[in-house]
């Protein structure tokens, strides 16, 4: 017992779904309506040897911008996005630090080297569980370290950029300094 027309699709749409899309394509194209202007007072009719003055546009007065559609606004929000980034790269850069992902891809190393050298493989499969499992987070740094200055970057901007990527803070302490 069932409806006949629930086991097949016809190619027709809902008559409601169909008629939202309509207006929704349809808010798309439409103008935004003008903001109603507050009422002027009529200039006075000027006289034979008067002169009227051509009304000045106020320049200074915000122009009201129509409201941005949702993805207009994604996209907004993403040139604005993209630009801070932007600025963000470039003072990394004039500071002499790394690009984050090149720190990311570093510490990333770093912790598949320190847990190869530490065994952590076989240590799991031994005890059945990476539970209690304790890391050097020194030479975690330590090899960030290292690999980032093999990559051309200098023993402080490499310190530095560790240290703000992994300890969450602008200058590295005395044990990343070492390094």
């Amino acid at each position: 017992m069932g409806y006949h027309h629930d086991d097949h699709d016809d190619g027709e749409q809902d008559p409601f779904i169909q008629e939202f899309l309509k207006e929704i394509a349809m808010d798309a194209y439409d103008p935004p309506e003008p903001e109603p202007k507050a009422s002027e007072p009529e200039p006075e009719p000027a006289g034979e040897d008067e002169t009227v003055p051509e009304p000045v546009a106020d320049e200074a007065a915000p122009v009201a911008a129509p409201p941005l559609s949702a993805s207009a606004e994604a996209a907004a929000h993403r040139r604005v996005e993209a630009e801070r980034k932007r600025i963000e790269r470039a003072e990394r850069r004039a500071a002499g630090l790394p690009d984050r992902r090149t720190v990311d891809g570093a510490v990333s190393a770093a912790l598949a080297q320190v847990l190869r050298e530490g065994k952590a493989a076989s240590r799991v499969r031994a005890r059945g569980s990476a539970r209690g499992m304790v890391v050097d987070g020194e030479a975690i740094l330590r090899h960030a370290i290292l690999e980032l200055r093999a990559r051309a970057c200098s023993k402080e901007a490499a310190s530095r950029a560790v240290a703000e990527r992994l300890l969450g803070r602008d200058t590295p302490g005395p044990a990343l300094a070492s390094g």
